[in-house]
């Protein structure tokens, strides 16, 4: 093959192993990695492994066997040797293949060439084939980091590929052309694949069974290898190795010693024997077995003793720093198409406007391209190996946001040299200041065993003087504790020469940026030295507030203590700190720029705790096992057979068509009660899973759509009204007619396990979310719940609906600053709770001390929560006996109500003699005893809830501190904890000193995290806790979210794409086959609309309230409810870019306005209007065409909002004006799943703005676009028609007209231009 078609068929193989879910590529790739390959595998070290193995050696006999039975069968002549059989030949010709790529690299057409002299075509043409061996080659190893990173392709080609020493062949290429080349960059990739690929070759995991091996483990199996290879020498060579083999382990692992001791007393033979027969090392059919040189490298790395893993994040800087900003190929930044290029910035929320023609998926844009980079692939070996990529990945993406943010600060300071040679700054950037002055201040000791410090402490000094922009000023005032500042040292280009030999990024290089370092604020004082936290920025009453002093700030800021150990360990006494002295300029990022940081710190923390997990979640984390053994059909022994839904059912009727096809009995229907009834369901078996459809089994897509097999259930009725009457407040109810589907999810989601759930747009995702958390509230009452969304606005929303339902507020906290947006009078934050709480306390005691004068009761018990728990038992309980036991010796029909000794309380007061309102009488007079016993259990059930929440209220009384008060609501009193899942990687250590402990997780917008952050939610309790943390308590943990929807936003195209950062964990376990339930019916949009994008689900319909009420009537004015308006060139120029990434489109933009004011002009409510568009550029001149053509009219105004289709998702509006931008390319609109949220936000009608031949042809866009195009692509109105008292049905005829956009321009101009000439007639 030639280098092209090797690279093609390198990156199909690397693509169909990423791909291993689908079972049909899973079925014919294995066959090439499975144990058949060992034929392939030296003898010596083939029966080493299968000694090791006696399951293996088992295996390998019965594949024996079948070969010798096949010869017998076909005869000799006929039969096809296994070592010749494709299964067995194929991976060893392929790294027989790069063998002879690193051959032809080492022969002269590598890194740099060699030095003889040769004409230049001729050098020209070995350049290119020695830069196609070297882009092959690096192909090749991305597929080896691919095979070892997965289990199942691991198990057997690990062996082999040790065995052929492949590692130990390209590392001496490395050495050789690093030593002899100039141009030994190119090979810096190469490099890094290769510490891949010997990295994974020495992971820490079990091949065969996936069991983790820790250090220790690691160790001891080496040694025992150690010592088995010393037997072997004293017995067969003594004499000369005797020195070896009476060696200690770690001794004779010394690469010295093995050279000295073995390697110099052997001849090439016996060192050929000893390496190959002996120690196992090398199959000496290689070439490396032929040299000495080579013979000694095998052994010494075979010897080398393993690396501890353990500590290995601790060991890693938090922060980038140059050497990892500068290099290209440390954050590659990568093309459309499989290349890598320029800078990408990111448009539009996450997505470049070069990155528009790659979807989502696997990484196949990328896959001709290796990047060397970690993956996030469907299965990981361990635990430690998925916090290692995901730490890795998530500091590079972080690393590409700061390069980004650099390139854009250093040109605007404007660096230069002064007279007096210190470097000036000329210039001046908001989110930079010049550095006053540095020093280190504290150096604390190290932690027991360990060299690095514990903490680095020191002072910045700024000066905000030349800001002449009080709100900038402000911005560096209002840096908070924990926000992420870098320091630069900066030297102008023409005292600067010379960087490093690394490939270097030229913008940063041109402004002579030579040093960066990360650091964390503790604090930032004023110019007296007072911490600004201290100001009162907003005044008392009738004061003004108290500004800082002066101009002058100092940051008191925490070094990595990591990165200054290496600093200050590494080079000449003093260069490290000389690498300190040298800042002369501080960056700070936004707001939300540094929860890297906090996400970062998490996973390091994570790894040195040991992640642990519920051992029903476990190994489906990871990708392996059965995906359908953590969900609740795999767990029947688990299940909860009885379950009361509440208020999920209107009436019998509704709960009879939630479950189709159950065998419905109902219990106790002759109760009788006030409203509503509430049902309880008692299964008479556990959940199981029906099967799937047979078409679904065979195209192999749809199977893990899950739904539960019908059986049959008791339902028992039962009425609130006692707990109205308690409560004295109406129950809330739910209103929502849940669909079966609904219902499923949400009787899945109450069991243990892992229920997952699919919401397309307009399914009802929440109010799923809303009914799961009130049903595991009151079916579990002593268990916590914790309640995570990706968004503040999201968990608003939420949060907002569960108040509204029957939880008490007191059991409800909303942790972090979105607190604040929630539309409520009530504080729903720690601080606001704990007021709450006190304040109830008050009310409380002042009911017990009613109670007492009621009861006729002296004493001052209503003087603390303690005092009423003496006054319950005392008084309360004893008279509730005693009336008890009177009730039960007579028969007097008035018993009751004379003998009730809570009587007086409960009827209140004398009137106005005691000052109180005087309630109704408590038992009516011509009631039964049994109407009246009912009535007294039901007011004692009240004062029994009362002294119960009195008793809740008691750690409030007794805590002191606030502090303490916090921390008891929230790991305590609080049932229901919601935060957003940045907030819980922020505050994770804290909630683990806290000892926090919940029994569930909820996560809605699931699919929109990344799969780190949603390991992190449930990672809030330590592992060690006493009840065994996470891996016991955690009962259940419920996602929501839709993977046909928009990603996690990651900004870099490289981390993107190759490295699969944006795949979310629900993603991930779709992916892998996890059951999940998938909501089939959206109440949002129009049918018609809903179409454009149903497709991409297996069977979404539509509810019955989209074809009534304002869905059955037209939109006023346009005959159709969605359209595709083809856009032309305006001013003979489609999309352009006033700057790079940045695209506009002005005719696009024209119309979308012009559009808008003609639905203004026909009476459409400006709220119910908004804007999208694809592209920043385009959101930018959308809002500059509306601010002057619209915002300062009052026939118009500006619409409910102008926003990009990504920063919309999760909203939607009546009426969407959609532009796509682009007119040379599709764009980033062929990622289906943006398709999906643009279309899917409008519920009455959708305008979509675009070039009809640019998208009409895309592939991708064919299902919806085939149907956009059955309509006309020119606008078509309705002359003559408004919003008021329109009546037209949306099915029925209409006198349209098609208009262009100069004719709907004209038409708004002559409307406008007669309302003013009637308002100046007006004034006039």
């Amino acid at each position: 093959l030639g280098f092209g078609d090797a690279a093609c068929l390198l990156s199909f193989l690397t693509l169909s192993f990423r791909s291993l879910e689908d079972a049909r590529v899973r079925e014919r790739a294995l066959k090439v990695v499975s144990l058949q390959l060992w034929a392939h595998l030296s003898a010596p070290r083939r029966e080493f492994e299968l000694g090791k193995n006696l399951k293996l050696k088992k295996y390998w006999n019965k594949i024996l066997k079948r070969e010798k039975k096949e010869r017998e069968q076909v005869g000799e002549g006929n039969y096809v040797p296994l070592e010749s059989k494709p299964v067995a030949t194929f991976f060893p010709n392929l790294l027989a293949y790069a063998t002879t790529l690193l051959d032809k690299l080492q022969g002269g057409g590598g890194g740099g060439g060699d030095a003889m002299e040769v004409d230049d075509k001729s050098a020209g043409a070995d350049a290119a084939a020695g830069d196609g061996a070297r882009r092959c080659l690096e192909l090749f190893l991305q597929l080896a980091v691919e095979l070892l990173g997965q289990l199942p392709t691991r198990r057997f080609v690990r062996t082999y590929l040790s065995d052929q020493g492949f590692v130990v062949r390209c590392k001496v290429f490395l050495e050789s052309e690093g030593a002899i080349s100039a141009g030994a960059g190119k090979l810096n990739l190469l490099g890094k694949l290769v510490a891949m690929v010997e990295d994974l070759l020495h992971f820490e995991v079990n091949d065969q069974d996936g069991s983790p091996v820790s250090d220790e483990d690691r160790l001891a199996q080496h040694y025992e290898y150690i010592q088995g290879i010393q037997r072997a020498a004293f017995k067969h060579l003594g004499p000369k190795l005797r020195p070896f083999a009476i060696a200690n382990c770690k001794k004779a692992c010394a690469e010295g010693f093995l050279r000295t001791e073995v390697c110099a007393k052997l001849d090439l033979g016996q060192l050929r024997a000893f390496v190959t027969e002996r120690c196992c090392a090398l199959d000496a059919r290689s070439s490396l077995a032929a040299a000495r040189e080579t013979l000694e490298r095998v052994l010494v790395d075979r010897f080398a003793a393993p690396q501890p893993r353990a500590k290995f994040l601790e060991l890693l800087p938090i922060y980038p720093t140059e050497k990892t900003l500068f290099d290209r190929d440390a954050i590659p930044e990568a093309k459309a198409g499989g290349r890598r290029g320029k800078k990408q910035k990111r448009e539009e929320g996450g997505e470049s406007a070069d990155a528009a023609e790659v979807g989502g998926g696997n990484g196949g844009s990328d896959a001709m391209v290796a990047f060397g980079l970690p993956r996030m692939n469907l299965q990981f070996l361990t635990m430690r190996d998925y916090l290692v990529r995901s730490f890795k990945l998530l500091q590079l993406e972080a690393a590409h946001e700061i390069r980004e943010d650099l390139r854009e600060v250093l040109p605007r300071m404007g660096a230069h040299w002064g007279e007096d040679d210190a470097v000036k700054f000329s210039g001046w950037a908001r989110m930079a200041q010049p550095v006053e002055t540095f020093g280190v201040t504290d150096i604390s000791e190290p932690d027991l065993g360990e060299e690095r410090p514990s903490r680095v402490r020191a002072q910045v000094q700024v000066d905000l003087a030349q800001i002449r922009r009080q709100d900038v000023r402000g911005e560096w005032d209002a840096i908070r504790q924990h926000d992420v500042l870098f320091l630069l040292a900066i030297t102008p280009p023409d005292h600067h020469h010379h960087h490093n030999n690394m490939q270097e990024d030229d913008t940063m290089a041109s402004q002579g940026l030579t040093r960066v370092r990360g650091c964390e604020v503790v604090e930032i004082r004023d110019e007296k030295g007072k911490p600004l936290s201290q100001f009162k920025f907003s005044g008392e009453e009738g004061q003004a507030p108290a500004p800082p002093q002066g101009t002058k700030r100092t940051l008191v800021v925490e070094l990595d203590s990591t990165q200054y150990f290496r600093d200050v360990s590494r080079g000449r006494k003093g260069e490290g700190e000389a690498i300190y002295a040298s800042f002369n300029l501080v960056v700070r990022r936004g707001v939300n720029d540094s929860n890297f940081k906090a996400v970062l710190d998490c996973i390091r923390s994570l790894a040195k705790e040991d992640v642990s997990l519920p051992p029903w979640l476990h190994d489906v984390f990871l990708g392996y096992g059965d995906p359908a053994s953590a969900h609740c059909t795999g767990m029947p022994e688990d299940q909860s057979l009885e379950v009361d839904f509440r208020d999920t059912f209107l009436d019998v009727d509704h709960l009879r068509r939630c479950f189709p096809g159950w065998r419905i009995t109902l219990k106790g229907d002759d109760a009788k009660g006030e409203g509503r009834p509430f049902f309880k369901v008692r299964l008479s078996a556990p959940l199981e899973r029906s099967d799937p459809e047979p078409e679904a089994i065979d195209t192999g897509s749809s199977s893990s759509v899950l739904s539960l097999k019908a059986g049959s259930m008791d339902v028992m009725p039962y009425y609130l009204a006692s707990e109205e009457a308690n409560k004295g407040e109406p129950v809330k109810l739910n209103s929502v007619p849940f669909t079966g589907v609904q219902v499923s999810a949400v009787l899945s989601a109450v069991q243990k396990g892992l229920t997952m759930i699919v919401g397309p747009p307009g399914t009802g995702k929440t109010d799923v979310a809303t009914q799961t958390l009130e049903l595991l509230y009151h079916n579990f009452p002593n268990q916590r719940i914790l309640l995570i969304t990706h968004s503040n606005q999201a968990l608003n929303d939420l949060f907002m609906k569960i108040m509204h339902r029957n939880v008490p507020a007191r059991y409800l906290l909303r942790l972090g600053m979105g607190e604040q947006e929630l539309e409520t009078d009530l504080e729903f934050s720690r601080l606001g709770r704990v007021n709450a709480m006190l304040a109830r306390r008050l009310q409380l005691l002042a009911e017990v001390a009613d109670l007492a004068d009621g009861m006729g009761v002296s004493g001052d018990y209503a003087a603390s929560c303690e005092t009423c728990a003496h006054f319950w038992l005392l008084h309360v309980v004893s008279r509730w006996e005693e009336f008890q036991d009177v009730c039960r010796r007579s028969d007097s029909p008035t018993i009751v109500a004379d003998k009730f000794p809570f009587k007086a309380y409960f009827e209140g007061g004398d009137g106005e003699a005691s000052g109180k309102k005087k309630k109704p009488k408590l038992f009516p007079s011509k009631s039964s005893v049994e109407a009246d016993q009912a009535i007294a259990q039901e007011c004692y059930g009240k004062l029994k809830e009362m002294f119960q929440e009195i008793e809740e209220c008691r750690p409030f009384e007794l805590l002191e501190s606030q502090k303490d008060r916090l921390n008891y609501l929230m790991t305590k009193q609080a049932k229901i904890v919601a935060m957003t899942c940045t907030y819980a990687a922020m505050k994770r250590k804290d909630f683990a000193k806290l000892a926090l402990q919940f029994d569930s997780v909820v996560m809605e917008e699931s699919a929109q995290v990344l799969d780190i952050e949603t390991l992190i939610p449930m990672q809030l309790q330590r592992a060690d806790a006493p009840d065994g943390g996470v891996a016991r308590r955690l009962k259940r943990c419920v996602l929501i979210g839709d993977h046909n929807q928009l990603p996690p936003v990651v900004k870099n195209l490289a981390l993107r794409q190759s490295s699969n950062l944006e795949q979310s964990l629900f993603t991930r376990l779709i992916r892998l086959g996890t059951p999940y339930i998938e909501l089939n019916a959206q109440g949002r949009s129009r049918p018609s609309i809903a179409s454009l994008y149903n497709w991409q689900y297996q069977s979404l319909g539509d509810l019955p309230s989209v074809s009534e009420a304002e869905f059955a009537l037209g939109n006023p004015g346009f005959k159709f409810d969605y359209q595709f308006i083809n856009v032309e060139d305006y001013n003979q120029q489609g999309e352009y870019s006033p700057s790079p990434h940045f695209i506009q489109n002005l005719g696009e933009a024209e119309y979308a306005v012009t559009l808008y004011q003609h639905m203004r002009l026909l009476g459409y409510p400006a709220s119910k209007i908004t804007i999208l568009t694809t592209y920043n550029g385009q959101k930018a001149l959308l809002r500059d065409v509306v601010e002057k053509r619209c915002a300062y009219y009052p026939l118009f105004g500006r619409p409910a909002k102008i926003e990009t289709v990504d920063r919309y998702q999760g909203q939607q509006n009546d009426f969407v004006i959609l532009s796509l931008v682009r007119t040379k390319a599709v764009g980033h609109i062929r990622d289906v799943r943006r398709l999906v949220v643009a279309l899917s936000r409008a519920r009455l009608g959708l305008f979509i703005l675009g070039r009809r031949e640019n998208f009409a042809k895309c592939l991708e866009l064919k299902p919806t676009f085939d149907k956009l195009l059955q309509r006309p692509t020119d606008l078509h109105i309705v002359p003559g028609e408004t919003c008021a008292g329109f009546t037209r049905e949306a099915q029925a005829q209409c006198k349209a007209e098609a208009t262009t956009m100069d004719a709907l321009t004209r038409g708004v101009v002559e409307k406008v231009q007669a309302w003013e000439a009637q308002r100046n007639n007006n004034k006039a």
